[in-house]
């Protein structure tokens, strides 16, 4: 995200020239701030000040109010948020792509191949053999899933499923970094915990960084592994420090492009997040965390319906991440346990700090930019036919008028201060998997069809938006594209949003 105080190197003043902030000036605008203040200390004029510091701290940045809380001075940490983050710190634009994709349960097929889906967010230049502009490629990936595993009894009530979720990893793994996938670097599971920057002027290697001062500095980073046991692991080939002129030498170049940071389980939910390796080191304190809002068994609430969330500083600045699957239904009134869902979930999740750390636990509003994303099962309330004609019509905005998450929305019952791009792309539930068809779409042969298939047509479930993405935060983040991937292999088709994002 931001780093305080730094100086940019002339070639990331080049690449964010809009948003970078010189030392002098940054240095000059925060003495603005930090001066003495005298006053009047009455108490109507202590109830004033509390009330007006009150405000100011609501609409500070979320950074701006971390670093605010360190300010014993009331007045003083009253013009501290008062004064624009822009005045002491300096801009990084990122690009962040999130997408959500309902598996049905399903495991993929071992040539699967999801780039259509995860890389065709940047430009395909054809002349070169069909590879991926570097220059659109996404900073950051995070990927949900929703029925990652079949919702059966069994599956429910383990909770995880390492087989399932390391199948759909090495999809993903190989998607993003295409020949230099399957590497003990892109196959760690857990939580990226802590990054040391150990000095030591003696060890000069090729692999260590050559910094601006000429000096080497290995890298190492730590994981924090689900199932027990941690590790560190040398990055020093793969992340490039600022300032550093260094670059992985031609043997290294064949390195992992993205490397994981976090994922996380609750039963058919799982979230994944990647960067690029060149961010690694300036990335800290990432958690995770889960509600289930799915079936209360009297001693407690399953799994087969919640969300996972993952919580990460990314130069400073607090991002969220969350993957959910609520309530489905299509009777009237159903959309009533989707907003309670969302609800719980909001209320509930929470990101701890490691165990015996001295730290504040946070929650989705503490982020300063946040992104949901997942089958969030809202359906329309319009007859089936009416469905089927606007869709065969191309007429998706009369559709939407009748979306019950937009009502939902609107009326404030829901995803309240949340943001959504206007869809622009057909429904994505529910498919005839392995083909374009909507189920139910009359068209099928029953006595030719297998047996579950057949009670899916039977029930003729009208087409819906189930699968979004939307976004909170007033801070730095836009949207540049949304929309759905056409894959066959699920009964959902696949949705992603790309952002940009300053940090």
């Amino acid at each position: 995200m931001r780093a305080l105080f730094a100086s940019a190197t002339a070639s990331e003043r080049e690449r964010s020239a809009s948003g970078a902030r010189d030392g002098e000036r940054a240095r000059e605008a925060t003495s603005a701030w930090v001066r003495d203040f005298d006053g009047p200390s009455a108490s109507d004029d202590a109830r004033a000040t509390a009330t007006t510091t009150a405000t100011t701290t609501e609409r500070a940045h979320p950074l701006a109010r971390e670093w605010g809380r360190r300010i014993a001075s009331t007045a003083v940490r009253r013009e501290f948020l008062n004064e624009s983050i822009d005045a002491y710190t300096e801009r990084r634009p990122l690009r962040v792509f999130a997408g959500t994709w309902n598996t049905n349960g399903k495991a993929p097929r071992a040539d699967a191949d999801v780039k259509e889906w995860v890389r065709n967010r940047g430009r395909l230049d054809e002349g070169e053999g069909g590879t991926w502009d570097d220059d659109d490629a996404a900073d950051v990936v995070a990927v949900g899933f929703q029925e990652i595993v079949p919702l059966n009894v069994g599956k429910v009530l383990v909770g995880e499923d390492s087989a399932m979720t390391e199948a759909w990893e090495r999809v993903l793994d190989k998607a993003l970094n295409g020949s230099a996938a399957n590497q003990p670097a892109t196959k760690r599971r857990g939580v990226l915990s802590d990054y040391t920057a150990e000095f030591d002027a003696d060890d000069a290697t090729e692999a260590s960084f050559a910094t601006t001062s000429g000096q080497a500095t290995p890298e190492t980073v730590k994981w924090v592994s689900f199932d027990g046991g941690d590790e560190e692991e040398d990055i020093s080939d793969f992340a490039i420090r600022e300032g550093s002129s260094w670059r992985p030498p031609k043997s290294k170049q064949g390195a992992a492009k993205y490397r994981p940071v976090a994922q996380k389980q609750l039963v058919g939910v799982y979230i994944t997040v990647w960067v690029k390796a060149s961010l690694l080191p300036h990335i800290q304190d990432v958690r995770v965390g889960t509600v289930a809002t799915g079936f209360n068994i009297g001693v407690g609430i399953l799994g087969n319906k919640g969300a996972c969330a993952v919580w990460m500083k990314l130069y400073s600045t607090p991002l969220v991440f969350v993957c959910s699957h609520l309530s489905a239904g299509s009777k009237p009134g159903d959309e009533i346990k989707r907003n309670e869902d969302y609800s719980t979930i909001m209320d509930q999740l929470r990101f701890l700090p490691p165990e015996g750390a001295d730290a504040s636990e946070y929650s989705v509003a503490d982020a300063a930019s946040s992104i949901w994303m997942g089958d969030l099962n809202y359906r329309l309330t319009l007859s089936d036919d009416v469905v089927r004609k606007s869709i065969a019509a191309g007429n998706y905005s009369s559709l939407l008028a009748s979306d019950q998450l937009n009502i939902e929305r609107s009326a404030g019952r829901a995803f309240r201060g949340w943001h959504e791009s206007e869809v622009t792309f057909a429904p994505t539930y529910k498919y005839r998997p392995g083909t374009n068809i909507y189920s139910g779409a009359g068209d099928a042969d029953l006595d030719e069809v297998g047996g579950s298939q057949r009670k899916e047509e039977e029930k003729k479930r009208t087409p819906a938006w189930c699968d979004r993405v939307l976004w909170n935060g007033d801070f730095d983040i836009n949207l540049l594209e949304y929309g759905r991937a056409e894959l066959t292999h699920s009964d959902h088709k696949p949705v992603y949003a790309v952002f940009s994002l300053v940090v």
